[in-house]
């Protein structure tokens, strides 16, 4: 999977955007929860971390594959263009 990361959309649209994109059986995922962001482990974090928790909220995991075609590609981008400009319009 490739990761693309959105400057204007939050956490919320981010999943909202998953959601829809999986009932045209597109499969995505959320990254990972950032490390330091766990309850349990951020008593050890030792440094700053600025950027992961804004991934974290704004970042989809989408399809890739050696056999993806071209067709599959153009197909997933309108997709999130038409949902992204959904987003701009509200």
């Amino acid at each position: 999977m490739n990761i693309i990361s959105f400057k204007v959309l939050n956490y919320k649209q981010t999943r909202d955007m998953s959601l829809s994109l999986s009932k045209k059986k597109i499969e995505t995922k959320r990254l990972w929860r950032p490390i330091n962001l766990q309850n349990h482990l951020k008593k050890f974090q030792t440094y700053k971390i600025v950027n992961a928790p804004k991934l974290y909220q704004s970042s989809l995991c989408v399809p890739s594959d050696d056999n993806i075609s071209n067709s599959d590609v153009d197909k997933i981008s309108n997709y999130i263009k038409k949902f992204h400009e959904t987003i701009d319009n509200n």
